[in-house]
Protein backbone atom coordinates (compact mmCIF):
# COMPACT_ATOMS: atom_id res chain seq x y z
CA UNK A 1 0.00 0.00 0.00
CA UNK A 2 1.35 3.19 -1.12
CA UNK A 3 1.57 6.14 0.84
CA UNK A 4 2.13 9.90 -0.02
CA UNK A 5 1.44 13.09 1.39
CA UNK A 6 -0.18 16.35 -0.40
CA UNK A 7 1.85 19.45 -0.80
CA UNK A 8 2.43 21.70 2.55
CA UNK A 9 0.78 19.45 4.59
CA UNK A 10 2.82 16.35 6.64
CA UNK A 11 -0.30 14.24 7.11
CA UNK A 12 0.06 11.18 5.43
CA UNK A 13 -2.97 9.95 2.49
CA UNK A 14 -2.82 6.55 1.41
CA UNK A 15 -4.04 4.21 -2.08
CA UNK A 16 -6.83 2.08 -1.02
CA UNK A 17 -8.39 -0.61 -2.74
CA UNK A 18 -5.93 -0.01 -5.54
CA UNK A 19 -7.24 3.80 -6.20
CA UNK A 20 -4.93 6.71 -6.51
CA UNK A 21 -5.89 9.21 -3.14
CA UNK A 22 -8.06 11.71 -5.23
CA UNK A 23 -8.34 15.68 -4.62
CA UNK A 24 -9.94 17.58 -1.86
CA UNK A 25 -11.72 20.65 -2.88
CA UNK A 26 -12.91 23.62 -0.60
CA UNK A 27 -16.60 23.94 -0.39
CA UNK A 28 -16.67 27.00 -3.04
CA UNK A 29 -15.49 24.22 -5.39
CA UNK A 30 -18.02 22.05 -4.86
CA UNK A 31 -20.56 25.33 -5.23
CA UNK A 32 -19.77 25.82 -8.47
CA UNK A 33 -22.28 22.78 -9.69
CA UNK A 34 -24.10 22.68 -6.59
CA UNK A 35 -25.28 25.79 -6.19
CA UNK A 36 -28.03 25.64 -3.74
CA UNK A 37 -26.12 23.68 -1.25
CA UNK A 38 -23.37 25.65 -1.20
CA UNK A 39 -25.27 28.97 -0.43
CA UNK A 40 -27.80 27.05 1.94
CA UNK A 41 -24.07 25.55 3.75
CA UNK A 42 -22.21 28.63 3.82
CA UNK A 43 -24.62 30.29 6.60
CA UNK A 44 -24.72 26.98 8.27
CA UNK A 45 -23.20 26.00 11.67
CA UNK A 46 -21.48 22.87 9.98
CA UNK A 47 -19.83 25.51 7.92
CA UNK A 48 -18.62 27.32 11.14
CA UNK A 49 -17.77 24.26 13.02
CA UNK A 50 -14.22 24.96 13.69
CA UNK A 51 -14.25 28.59 13.07
CA UNK A 52 -15.95 30.24 16.42
CA UNK A 53 -13.80 32.27 18.79
CA UNK A 54 -15.94 30.01 21.26
CA UNK A 55 -14.96 26.77 19.57
CA UNK A 56 -11.68 27.97 19.68
CA UNK A 57 -10.74 28.79 22.69
CA UNK A 58 -12.81 25.61 23.80
CA UNK A 59 -10.40 23.81 21.64
CA UNK A 60 -7.35 25.66 22.78
CA UNK A 61 -8.52 24.94 26.80
CA UNK A 62 -9.00 21.40 26.33
CA UNK A 63 -5.81 20.81 24.58
CA UNK A 64 -7.43 17.79 23.34
CA UNK A 65 -7.12 16.26 19.61
CA UNK A 66 -10.76 14.39 20.18
CA UNK A 67 -12.84 17.69 19.28
CA UNK A 68 -11.01 17.93 15.54
CA UNK A 69 -12.23 14.78 14.70
CA UNK A 70 -15.71 15.85 14.16
CA UNK A 71 -15.28 19.65 14.20
CA UNK A 72 -11.96 19.40 11.44
CA UNK A 73 -12.37 16.03 10.05
CA UNK A 74 -10.63 16.28 7.24
CA UNK A 75 -7.34 17.27 8.69
CA UNK A 76 -6.56 13.59 9.35
CA UNK A 77 -6.65 13.55 5.56
CA UNK A 78 -5.12 16.51 4.16
CA UNK A 79 -3.77 18.14 7.39
CA UNK A 80 -4.50 21.14 9.50
CA UNK A 81 -2.85 23.73 7.04
CA UNK A 82 -4.89 22.45 4.23
CA UNK A 83 -7.68 25.05 2.46
CA UNK A 84 -10.42 22.11 2.74
CA UNK A 85 -9.24 21.19 6.22
CA UNK A 86 -9.77 24.83 7.50
CA UNK A 87 -13.95 24.75 6.50
CA UNK A 88 -15.09 22.57 9.58
CA UNK A 89 -18.06 20.09 8.53
CA UNK A 90 -18.18 20.93 4.54
CA UNK A 91 -18.98 19.12 1.40
CA UNK A 92 -15.86 16.58 1.48
CA UNK A 93 -16.71 15.87 4.99
CA UNK A 94 -20.01 14.60 4.59
CA UNK A 95 -19.84 12.73 1.11
CA UNK A 96 -16.63 11.38 1.36
CA UNK A 97 -17.93 9.36 4.38
CA UNK A 98 -18.05 5.75 3.36
CA UNK A 99 -19.67 4.52 6.38
CA UNK A 100 -21.34 5.32 9.46
CA UNK A 101 -22.48 4.44 12.85
CA UNK A 102 -24.19 6.13 16.14
CA UNK A 103 -20.89 5.34 18.89
CA UNK A 104 -20.62 7.14 22.18
CA UNK A 105 -17.07 7.03 21.50
CA UNK A 106 -17.92 9.65 18.27
CA UNK A 107 -16.66 10.22 15.41
CA UNK A 108 -18.46 7.11 13.78
CA UNK A 109 -17.66 7.68 10.58
CA UNK A 110 -14.79 5.80 7.86
CA UNK A 111 -13.94 8.55 5.12
CA UNK A 112 -12.90 7.58 1.77
CA UNK A 113 -10.14 9.72 -0.53
CA UNK A 114 -9.89 6.91 -3.39
CA UNK A 115 -11.14 7.28 -7.02
CA UNK A 116 -12.36 10.48 -6.20
CA UNK A 117 -16.25 9.25 -5.50
CA UNK A 118 -18.61 11.17 -3.82
CA UNK A 119 -21.26 9.04 -2.16
CA UNK A 120 -24.99 10.72 -1.36
CA UNK A 121 -28.87 9.36 -0.99
CA UNK A 122 -29.56 9.68 -5.01
CA UNK A 123 -29.02 6.49 -6.23
CA UNK A 124 -30.02 7.40 -9.91
CA UNK A 125 -27.03 10.56 -10.14
CA UNK A 126 -25.55 10.63 -13.16
CA UNK A 127 -21.95 11.09 -12.60
CA UNK A 128 -20.15 14.17 -14.25
CA UNK A 129 -17.09 14.88 -15.72
CA UNK A 130 -15.47 16.29 -12.34
CA UNK A 131 -16.36 13.21 -10.36
CA UNK A 132 -17.50 9.41 -9.45
CA UNK A 133 -20.91 9.19 -7.26
CA UNK A 134 -22.34 6.04 -5.29
CA UNK A 135 -25.56 5.99 -3.17
CA UNK A 136 -25.35 4.96 0.48
CA UNK A 137 -28.47 4.28 1.98
CA UNK A 138 -27.35 5.73 5.26
CA UNK A 139 -27.96 9.46 3.78
CA UNK A 140 -31.44 9.31 5.11
CA UNK A 141 -31.01 7.44 8.24
CA UNK A 142 -30.23 9.12 11.64
CA UNK A 143 -27.01 6.98 11.92
CA UNK A 144 -25.41 9.24 9.61
CA UNK A 145 -26.13 11.98 12.16
CA UNK A 146 -25.48 10.32 15.29
CA UNK A 147 -21.89 9.57 14.31
CA UNK A 148 -21.24 13.22 15.29
CA UNK A 149 -24.04 14.21 17.51
CA UNK A 150 -23.06 11.12 20.08
CA UNK A 151 -20.18 11.46 22.29
CA UNK A 152 -19.90 10.70 25.83
CA UNK A 153 -16.46 11.89 27.25
CA UNK A 154 -14.65 9.11 29.11
CA UNK A 155 -13.28 9.92 32.62
CA UNK A 156 -11.78 7.90 35.50
CA UNK A 157 -15.45 7.13 36.58
CA UNK A 158 -17.09 6.28 33.59
CA UNK A 159 -18.19 8.67 30.91
CA UNK A 160 -20.34 11.98 31.12
CA UNK A 161 -22.85 13.00 28.29
CA UNK A 162 -21.47 15.41 26.41
CA UNK A 163 -23.52 15.07 22.94
CA UNK A 164 -26.96 13.38 23.43
CA UNK A 165 -29.14 14.57 20.71
CA UNK A 166 -29.03 10.86 19.00
CA UNK A 167 -29.70 8.98 21.99
CA UNK A 168 -32.76 11.27 22.84
CA UNK A 169 -34.75 11.07 19.35
CA UNK A 170 -33.79 7.22 19.59
CA UNK A 171 -35.63 7.09 22.61
CA UNK A 172 -37.94 9.64 21.92
CA UNK A 173 -41.58 8.91 19.87
CA UNK A 174 -39.73 10.45 16.79
CA UNK A 175 -38.32 7.36 16.08
CA UNK A 176 -39.69 6.65 13.10
CA UNK A 177 -38.65 9.76 11.55
CA UNK A 178 -35.12 10.62 10.92
CA UNK A 179 -33.04 13.47 11.91
CA UNK A 180 -33.13 14.42 7.87
CA UNK A 181 -37.05 15.26 7.74
CA UNK A 182 -36.37 18.07 9.71
CA UNK A 183 -33.41 19.52 9.64
CA UNK A 184 -32.85 18.57 5.73
CA UNK A 185 -36.48 18.85 4.22
CA UNK A 186 -36.94 18.65 0.49
CA UNK A 187 -37.08 21.65 -1.81
CA UNK A 188 -38.03 21.40 -5.63
CA UNK A 189 -34.39 22.17 -6.75
CA UNK A 190 -31.23 21.35 -9.22
CA UNK A 191 -29.01 18.98 -7.40
CA UNK A 192 -26.37 20.29 -10.41
CA UNK A 193 -27.09 23.26 -12.71
CA UNK A 194 -26.39 20.69 -15.71
CA UNK A 195 -29.49 18.98 -14.29
CA UNK A 196 -33.01 19.66 -14.77
CA UNK A 197 -35.11 20.43 -11.45
CA UNK A 198 -35.91 17.42 -9.36
CA UNK A 199 -38.67 16.89 -6.28
CA UNK A 200 -37.23 16.50 -2.52
CA UNK A 201 -33.54 18.15 -3.07
CA UNK A 202 -32.57 17.92 0.57
CA UNK A 203 -31.93 21.18 1.75
CA UNK A 204 -27.82 21.57 3.32
CA UNK A 205 -28.63 24.64 6.07
CA UNK A 206 -29.40 21.89 8.70
CA UNK A 207 -32.25 24.63 10.19
CA UNK A 208 -35.00 23.13 8.08
CA UNK A 209 -36.67 25.26 5.07
CA UNK A 210 -35.75 28.98 5.82
CA UNK A 211 -34.46 28.14 8.90
CA UNK A 212 -37.59 27.41 10.32
CA UNK A 213 -35.77 25.29 13.37
CA UNK A 214 -33.07 28.71 14.42
CA UNK A 215 -35.52 28.72 17.61
CA UNK A 216 -37.07 26.00 19.20
CA UNK A 217 -39.94 24.00 19.19
CA UNK A 218 -41.08 25.31 22.79
CA UNK A 219 -44.55 26.55 23.45
CA UNK A 220 -45.47 28.19 26.40
CA UNK A 221 -49.02 28.39 28.20
CA UNK A 222 -49.43 30.55 31.31
CA UNK A 223 -52.18 31.25 34.10
CA UNK A 224 -51.37 34.73 35.16
CA UNK A 225 -53.41 35.31 38.90
CA UNK A 226 -52.90 38.13 40.93
CA UNK A 227 -54.02 39.47 44.39
CA UNK A 228 -53.03 42.12 46.18
CA UNK A 229 -49.17 42.78 45.35
CA UNK A 230 -48.69 39.19 44.82
CA UNK A 231 -48.64 38.05 40.92
CA UNK A 232 -48.48 34.27 40.13
CA UNK A 233 -47.53 32.61 37.06
CA UNK A 234 -48.58 29.22 36.44
CA UNK A 235 -46.49 28.15 33.54
CA UNK A 236 -46.48 24.76 31.04
CA UNK A 237 -43.86 24.87 28.58
CA UNK A 238 -44.33 22.12 25.98
CA UNK A 239 -41.58 20.53 23.73
CA UNK A 240 -44.23 20.11 20.69
CA UNK A 241 -41.77 19.98 17.71
CA UNK A 242 -38.25 18.75 18.33
CA UNK A 243 -37.32 15.37 18.18
CA UNK A 244 -34.32 15.55 21.08
CA UNK A 245 -34.36 17.23 24.24
CA UNK A 246 -34.16 21.23 24.44
CA UNK A 247 -31.90 23.21 24.28
CA UNK A 248 -30.12 20.79 22.28
CA UNK A 249 -25.98 20.56 21.68
CA UNK A 250 -23.61 20.64 23.77
CA UNK A 251 -23.99 20.28 27.78
CA UNK A 252 -24.27 23.88 29.37
CA UNK A 253 -26.24 25.40 26.73
CA UNK A 254 -29.54 26.95 28.35
CA UNK A 255 -33.15 28.24 27.90
CA UNK A 256 -34.54 30.45 30.34
CA UNK A 257 -37.56 31.29 31.08
CA UNK A 258 -38.11 34.96 33.09
CA UNK A 259 -40.74 37.07 33.83
CA UNK A 260 -40.27 40.54 34.53
CA UNK A 261 -42.73 43.02 35.29
CA UNK A 262 -41.92 47.02 34.08
CA UNK A 263 -43.32 49.49 35.50
CA UNK A 264 -44.74 53.06 33.79
CA UNK A 265 -41.81 54.30 33.91
CA UNK A 266 -39.91 51.74 32.89
CA UNK A 267 -38.02 50.40 35.27
CA UNK A 268 -37.95 46.55 36.23
CA UNK A 269 -39.42 46.02 39.72
CA UNK A 270 -39.12 42.50 39.86
CA UNK A 271 -38.18 39.21 38.13
CA UNK A 272 -38.29 35.48 38.23
CA UNK A 273 -36.73 33.04 35.86
CA UNK A 274 -36.25 29.04 35.49
CA UNK A 275 -33.08 27.89 33.90
CA UNK A 276 -33.06 24.49 31.42
CA UNK A 277 -29.61 23.10 30.89
CA UNK A 278 -27.96 19.91 30.92
CA UNK A 279 -25.13 21.03 33.98
CA UNK A 280 -21.99 19.26 34.52
CA UNK A 281 -19.73 19.90 37.30
CA UNK A 282 -16.27 19.35 38.77
CA UNK A 283 -15.23 17.56 41.76
CA UNK A 284 -16.28 20.82 44.16
CA UNK A 285 -19.59 20.56 42.28
CA UNK A 286 -18.43 23.82 40.18
CA UNK A 287 -20.68 24.54 36.78
CA UNK A 288 -17.48 23.97 34.09
CA UNK A 289 -16.93 23.05 30.71
CA UNK A 290 -17.22 19.65 30.06
CA UNK A 291 -13.61 19.34 29.61
CA UNK A 292 -13.15 19.89 33.13
CA UNK A 293 -16.18 18.52 34.53
CA UNK A 294 -15.75 15.52 36.62
CA UNK A 295 -19.77 14.31 36.30
CA UNK A 296 -23.04 15.11 35.61
CA UNK A 297 -24.89 17.16 38.27
CA UNK A 298 -28.78 17.83 37.07
CA UNK A 299 -30.09 17.81 33.83
CA UNK A 300 -33.33 19.65 33.32
CA UNK A 301 -33.95 19.85 29.81
CA UNK A 302 -37.31 19.39 28.23
CA UNK A 303 -37.20 16.00 26.60
CA UNK A 304 -39.62 15.41 22.88
CA UNK A 305 -43.30 15.92 23.59
CA UNK A 306 -42.82 16.52 27.47
CA UNK A 307 -44.26 19.19 29.44
CA UNK A 308 -42.55 21.18 32.25
CA UNK A 309 -44.29 22.92 34.78
CA UNK A 310 -43.23 26.17 36.48
CA UNK A 311 -44.40 28.22 39.15
CA UNK A 312 -43.63 31.75 39.46
CA UNK A 313 -44.36 34.52 42.02
CA UNK A 314 -43.75 38.22 41.81
CA UNK A 315 -44.23 41.43 44.12
CA UNK A 316 -45.70 44.01 41.38
CA UNK A 317 -47.68 46.32 43.84
CA UNK A 318 -48.09 48.58 41.45
CA UNK A 319 -49.88 49.06 37.82
CA UNK A 320 -46.99 47.26 35.36
CA UNK A 321 -46.15 45.42 32.17
CA UNK A 322 -45.58 41.41 33.01
CA UNK A 323 -43.39 40.20 30.41
CA UNK A 324 -43.25 36.28 29.30
CA UNK A 325 -40.23 35.22 27.97
CA UNK A 326 -37.99 32.66 26.64
CA UNK A 327 -33.81 32.89 26.01
CA UNK A 328 -31.32 30.72 24.24
CA UNK A 329 -27.91 30.85 25.31
CA UNK A 330 -24.93 29.01 24.40
CA UNK A 331 -23.88 28.63 28.08
CA UNK A 332 -23.77 30.33 31.66
CA UNK A 333 -22.72 32.77 33.08
CA UNK A 334 -20.20 30.66 35.25
CA UNK A 335 -19.09 28.42 32.34
CA UNK A 336 -17.97 31.52 30.28
CA UNK A 337 -16.22 33.08 32.72
CA UNK A 338 -14.02 29.49 32.86
CA UNK A 339 -13.51 29.31 29.15
CA UNK A 340 -13.36 33.11 28.95
CA UNK A 341 -13.86 35.73 26.24
CA UNK A 342 -17.36 38.00 26.35
CA UNK A 343 -20.33 37.04 28.60
CA UNK A 344 -22.62 35.05 27.08
CA UNK A 345 -25.19 36.42 24.66
CA UNK A 346 -28.83 35.84 25.34
CA UNK A 347 -31.26 35.78 22.38
CA UNK A 348 -34.83 35.95 23.11
CA UNK A 349 -36.94 33.06 21.25
CA UNK A 350 -40.29 33.94 22.47
CA UNK A 351 -42.23 37.15 24.56
CA UNK A 352 -45.75 38.08 25.40
CA UNK A 353 -47.02 41.35 27.11
CA UNK A 354 -49.83 41.30 29.72
CA UNK A 355 -50.79 44.28 31.51
CA UNK A 356 -51.61 44.45 35.13
CA UNK A 357 -53.68 46.79 36.22
CA UNK A 358 -53.75 48.57 39.39
CA UNK A 359 -54.78 46.35 42.41
CA UNK A 360 -58.76 47.29 43.74
CA UNK A 361 -59.67 48.26 46.99
CA UNK A 362 -59.81 44.43 48.66
CA UNK A 363 -57.07 43.44 46.45
CA UNK A 364 -58.65 41.69 43.66
CA UNK A 365 -56.09 42.30 40.24
CA UNK A 366 -58.32 43.49 37.93
CA UNK A 367 -58.36 41.42 34.54
CA UNK A 368 -56.75 38.57 36.03
CA UNK A 369 -57.01 35.54 36.33
CA UNK A 370 -55.51 35.53 32.77
CA UNK A 371 -54.34 32.72 30.26
CA UNK A 372 -51.28 33.84 27.90
CA UNK A 373 -50.15 31.39 25.18
CA UNK A 374 -46.73 31.97 23.28
CA UNK A 375 -46.32 29.99 20.27
CA UNK A 376 -43.17 30.34 17.91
Amino acid sequence: MASTAPAGSTAPTHELDGGPAASVYPAIRCGECHVKMYDEWELSRHAQANRTALFRRMRKQANSPTCNRCHSPLEALVGADDLAAREGVSCETCHRMHEVRADPAGAGFELRREHDVKFGPLCDAKAPYFHKTECKPFFEQAELCGSCHLWEMPTANGTIPVYTEYADWKASGYKSRPCQQCHMPGDTAKVAESEEERPNVPNHSFLGRERSLAGTGIEISARVQGTGATITVDATLTNKKAGHHLPAGMSGRQLILRVRAIDDDGKEIARKERIFERRLVDDRGRPVPFYEATRLDTDTRIGPKAKREEKLELKVPTAAKLLIALYRRAMGPEVARRVGGPAPEEVLVLESETALREPAAKGARPGLPRVVRIKP
